[in-house]
């Protein structure tokens, strides 16, 4: 400590550290030396040798000091002289720490690489004179603040879902600035009157959080004007004559430039656009800014390695005439003159770098031993996790009875009150205790440090590693219809409630009686057409995009009534399955398992991960539905990933601790495999039995299985529908867990019913099942639906590469070098084996078997499974990877021809990597010699900017789960799915199953509304026309008023103050949710009048309701005339307004005294 101290004042040369790793350094200087009075640093700078060991102690130092703002500065991360495209996302972030760093003051913690310290990047006065503070109260209209914007950078948008994005919305002004959050400007004339962060998965503003002011940095797309492109043209000169390829390389660029647009390799080019330059220390002064190299002789090493790999490649290319680089050599694009010549401390593990002719400066020796280490050779750690918490805490007592410090550090508090609960448990005296301290950190190994005696005992040292990943919590709920109709464009197919399946030709303002309103026009068979109201697009729904080989229905046949007909027959059956399943669960007696013990809490602890919301919401169901004395069923749905497995695995832990045995049926040997090694994984500290049962067992071994289970020595037994057979006998079966039950045959189903209804029961799915799913099983099944996405995956690097054998071969190669296995991707059964000979000759070595739909699912079945074995290291195949498959082992994936493939597709792909602790590597491969189409390079550029699931994801992942409620509920229902819509058919369903539960209500949908006002969303109001389109359909699908209220006031908040047509289109939405139960079916408003007309039918079904309006109206014969057709006249002493028609129908309503809840 004194030499480090002394070392802060009075040297002049670099102290070097040794004894230590990066992680204690870091967090024994963050934590001892940062915070001494005699620290004039103010900003702490950390160097890396490579990306992997940067992001870690980043995520180590994130939270370690609370003065501290800690941020990550990548650099390039591949060779700017390859086929891999630098990441655009790195460049904004690059950008976001520039001007962070030139406009806050804040005591700053920076992680850097090597690589990323070196690149030549704009120096600190251009981030000055191009940032503009914005401030509550200044007067700059929108216009000139988008004009501003643009300047800067910016593109307008219709949503700022990204940084260097902003939408102008009248009086609502939305930013997101290159550094910091999302913000909502509101406006009063030309003056910004408040300023407030908006919620970046809702969209919604965040009322708490006002601000006074923001700041407002350049954008990278900045490049593209006059003084930057200059600069460009000047130092990338026309090539020669003979350089074909670079020059009509360069012309392009700077066409594309003129209009605005950036080029692929463009963040490698940046140093080209700016004719000062500086690298990252420049943006710190030497006086306040301590430098620290972690492991500095490994940084030497991989940087001259690394200038020297480049150097190599820029010599290829530069005499090349068939190359098209632009670029110079990395002297271009690196500070390569003495980059690190700056007062610093370096570390390293071990000093052994020592040149005796050369001065060595200051040297500090610290020997720490890590504390697994000192366990091991202390306590031992091949023990039951109860027999190793129990003999840790006496030898801890035991040792540190007279002297030495005790730090424990922790990343929940759950896991500080179970170390504070085993202190107590384990009796440890006031002595000990006041030299014990407690430190939240991310520190993932403690360590020991002899001459002071101090033990720091990190989270993982006594139990699971928390993976330093984190969750986010996505608590939005997706309108999945109206996401999906917000997609629509002309030309595709959609299907009207009671005219069947049609084509959309676009909405359309129409002007009749000088009474304008929006319709959707719908085209049938014969070229007839119909003209949709926009307050009754909830009877409409997408079905298919325009390339789908359909006929839309005649209008003029009764073909799709006779369809609707049918699907409600078979949705009546469904629901009467399901409430008689549901009844009799409830009047079977069942095991009443205890509540949750402390033996569980040390389970839970083991957990490698913090569990999601949805997580924790599932697994605290499930033990309340498991101490129950009725069979549990309960079905948890959630993307492979998600999750599923640990809830699965908690529920096994309660059962086993009971004294219960438990059984998981899996449809595939594959899932037998996988499931017993997740299993024998998590409980390997505990005392539990687990076996499994699959053709890979041999009859003797089976035999054995069988009656160990008979005789209670298997807790827990895994294994396909060879677990139905009858000559397998449990001693008590507590438990039953299936996954993917739909894929089980119909005479293992019928077995399965016998087992749920007695036996808890729990169901794991893949298949993504649609919230209006979820709600028709209220109340018959229990439903957790595990939608938070799993942590952002910083372990998946994802590239895109142009076609090129060279990079492809290097991926294949580096994967297997380290024993690892690959994916390549290639979806076309047609030409797979030729892919398979590329494959051959490019990797020799390699041994790689084929997979895809076309083969027998039992041959398909075992090249999977020798691939997850490990006796193949390629597995070339189709999409059929894309769900249900987990191979820890495989973290590179190729996919060719990745342009062809949806974002929710390459998305569901890419999540079958990086499920181990080993870094992933997705390679999205574009062709070589052809232009992408706009909306290919959007898609991967989504993909390759923001890796975790956001908004750009919820659009795609609504038609997985369309197409996964045919797979839940089956092929029967799959069929009336496809004649009469998903949304249609779940209606019906819902419907039936209110009728067999007697709550069966008149609801009219589809009432016709005839009014003199103009009623519908300005085209200057919601600018973006998918947007609106989205909002009708929500507001349309609105049946209560408390749902159309909250929407109204979500599209206030974004949009701005409602317009007059908008407010009219909301109070004839209002205007159906009264009447929706009056069996009315039309309402007609001119001048003074107002008629409606009561559908005859409905109210026969109805006695009850028709007696009562025939009464009202009747004894109100002054007010209104009744007709036989029962037709109702009502003359107002004035003009109807809006608000007077809403008037008219409430107090109608309140004197029929009709119930509308």
């Amino acid at each position: 400590m004194t030499k480090i101290t002394n070392w802060f004042s009075h040297e002049l040369t670099d102290l070097n550290v040794a004894g230590v790793t990066p992680e204690q350094w870091c967090h024994l200087f963050l934590n001892y030396f940062i915070p001494t009075p005699n620290n004039p640093y103010r900003h702490v700078v950390l160097v890396c040798h490579d990306n992997e060991t940067a992001e870690f102690i980043f995520e180590l130092c994130k939270h370690q000091h609370p003065f501290y703002h800690t941020m990550f500065f990548p650099g390039l991360e591949v060779s700017p002289y390859g086929n891999i495209l630098p990441s655009y996302a790195n460049l904004l972030q690059r950008f976001s720490v520039l001007h962070t760093l030139t406009t806050s003051d804040n005591p700053t913690i920076l992680v850097c690489t090597a690589e990323s310290l070196t690149l030549k990047i704009p120096c600190k006065k251009f981030f000055i004179e191009n940032n503009h503070p914005l401030n509550r109260e200044d007067i700059i209209s929108p216009r000139d603040l988008s004009s501003l914007l643009v300047s800067l950078g910016y593109f307008s948008s219709a949503t700022v879902e990204e940084p260097g994005t902003f939408a102008s919305k009248g009086e609502i002004f939305d930013i997101f600035p290159i550094s910091g959050q999302p913000y909502r400007l509101t406006y009063f004339d030309n003056m910004v009157e408040n300023i407030f962060l908006i919620d970046k998965e809702t969209n919604k503003t965040k009322k708490n959080c006002e601000i006074t002011s923001l700041n407002i940095g350049p954008s990278p797309a900045i490049v593209a004007s006059r003084p930057y492109l200059e600069n460009f043209r000047s130092k990338v000169p026309i090539p020669g004559p003979q350089f074909k390829e670079k020059f009509e390389k360069r012309k392009a660029i700077i066409n594309n430039l003129s209009d605005g647009i950036l080029f692929n390799e463009f963040p490698c080019f940046l140093p080209m656009f700016f004719q000062e330059l500086s690298s990252i220390t420049d943006y710190f002064s030497p006086s306040n800014t301590v430098f620290i190299c972690l492991e500095n002789d490994k940084i030497i090493t991989s940087f001259t390695d690394l200038i020297e790999q480049y150097t190599q490649e820029y010599d290829k290319h530069k005499d090349n005439k068939e190359s098209d680089l632009l670029l110079g050599d990395p002297d271009n694009i690196y500070k390569l003159n003495k980059p690190f010549n700056f007062k610093k401390i370096t570390t390293n593990t071990i000093n052994i770098n020592i040149d005796l002719d050369k001065k060595l400066g200051a040297i500090l020796d610290i020997l720490l031993e890590k504390t697994e280490t000192w366990i091991a050779r202390n306590v031992g750690k091949n023990l039951h996790k109860t027999a190793f918490i129990k003999e840790f805490f006496s030898f801890l007592k035991n040792e540190f009875q007279v002297n030495g410090t005790v730090i424990f550090t922790y990343s929940s508090e759950s896991t500080k009150k179970e170390i504070a609960y085993l202190l107590d448990l384990y009796e440890f005296p006031e002595s000990i205790y006041s030299r014990i301290s407690f430190k939240q950190s991310n520190l993932q190994n403690g360590y020991f440090y002899p001459p002071e005696k101090i033990l720091t005992i990190a989270e993982g040292d006594l139990f699971t590693r928390k993976q330093s990943k984190t969750y986010k919590d996505y608590h939005n709920v997706v309108d999945l219809f109206a996401e999906r109709l917000s997609s629509i464009k002309p030309g595709d197919f959609v299907i009207h409630n009671s005219h069947g399946l049609g084509k959309y030709l676009g909405l359309e303002s129409i002007t009749i009686n000088d009474i304008k309103t929006d319709y959707l026009i719908i085209e049938y068979a014969e070229k007839d057409k119909i003209y949709v109201p926009i307050y009754k697009i909830n009877l409409i729904q997408k079905h298919a995009d325009s390339t789908a080989a359909l006929n839309p229905a005649n209008l003029r046949t009764n073909k799709f009534t006779q369809a609707k007909k049918r699907a409600k027959e078979s949705a009546s059956r469904l629901a009467f399955d399901l409430l008689e399943l549901q009844a009799e669960r409830q009047t079977n007696p069942a095991f009443a398992f205890s509540p949750p013990d402390h033996a569980y809490k040390e389970f839970e602890l083991e957990f490698p991960f913090i569990e999601t919301y949805d997580q924790r919401k599932a697994i605290d169901s499930i033990l309340e539905s498991m101490q129950k004395p009725a069979p549990m069923d309960h079905l948890v749905c959630g993307d492979v990933g998600f999750g599923k497995t640990e809830i699965a695995m908690r529920a096994a832990f309660k059962a086993i601790s009971d004294n219960k045995q438990v059984a998981v049926l899996v449809p595939t040997t594959i899932l037998a495999l996988q499931h017993y090694q997740s299993f024998i994984e998590r409980f390997k500290k505990f005392p539990v039995n687990i076996e499994y049962i699959s053709r890979f067992k041999n009859p003797q071994e089976v035999l054995e299985i069988i009656n160990k289970l008979k005789m209670g020595q298997i807790d827990i037994i895994i294994g396909t529908h060879k677990l139905l057979n009858d000559s397998i006998e449990f001693k008590s079966l507590g438990l039953v867990i299936i996954d993917e039950e739909h894929k089980f045959g119909v005479k293992h189903k019928e077995k399965l019913k016998i087992y749920k209804s007695t036996t808890d029961f729990m169901t794991l799915t893949a298949t993504p099942i649609p919230r209006t799913l979820q709600l028709a099983f209220l109340g018959l099944r229990d439903l957790s639906l595990i939608q938070t996405p799993p942590p952002k995956r910083q372990s998946i690097k994802t590239y895109i590469i142009k076609q090129d054998d060279l990079t492809i071969q290097s991926a294949i190669k580096k994967e297997i070098s380290r024993g690892g296995q690959v994916f390549f991707v290639h979806n076309r059964v047609m030409d797979i084996e030729k892919i398979h000979h590329y494959l051959k000759e490019l990797v020799p070595e390699a041994s790689i078997v084929i997979g895809h739909g076309q083969l027998p699912e039992s041959q398909l079945e075992k090249r999977i499974t020798d691939f997850y074995m490990g006796k193949y290291q390629i597995l070339l195949c189709t999409t059929i990877i894309e769900s249900g498959l987990d191979i820890p082992n495989a973290n590179t994936m190729i996919i060719n021809r990745a342009d062809r493939f949806g974002l929710a597709q390459l998305h569901q792909l890419r999540g079958r990597i990086g499920r181990s602790d080993k870094k992933a590597y997705a390679y999205f491969v574009i062709p070589n010699d052809r232009n992408l189409n706009i909306d290919a390079e959007n898609r991967l550029k989504a993909l390759q900017t923001y890796a975790d699931m956001g908004s750009g994801f919820s659009l795609a992942s609504c038609d997985l789960e369309f197409r996964g409620a045919g797979d839940i509920l089956g092929a029967e229902q799959s069929g009336h799915i496809e004649s009469i819509g998903l949304e249609l058919y779940m209606e019906l369903l819902q419907e039936a199953i209110n009728e067999i539960k007697g709550k069966q209500k008149i609801i009219k949908k589809d009432i016709e509304i005839v009014i003199p006002y103009n009623a519908y969303i300005p085209n200057n109001y919601i600018t973006d026309p998918s947007s609106r389109l989205k909002y009708y359909k929500k507001l349309s699908n609105c049946y209560d008023m408390e749902k159309l209220t909250n929407l109204a006031e979500e599209i206030e908040d974004i949009f701005g103050l409602l317009p007059h047509e908008l407010g009219n289109l909301i109070i004839i939405i209002k205007t159906r949710i009264l009447l929706q139960n009056m069996a009315i079916k039309s309402i007609q408003v001119a001048g003074n009048q107002i008629s409606m007309n009561f559908d005859a039918n409905f109210l026969s079904l109805n006695l009850i309701l028709r007696d009562k309006i025939v009464d009202y109206f009747l004894s109100h014969k002054k007010q209104f005339q009744l007709t036989p057709t029962y037709q109702v006249f009502y003359v107002h002493k004035s003009a109807v307004t809006p608000e007077v028609m809403l008037e008219f129908v409430g107090q109608l309503l309140e004197n029929i005294k009709i119930d509308n809840g």
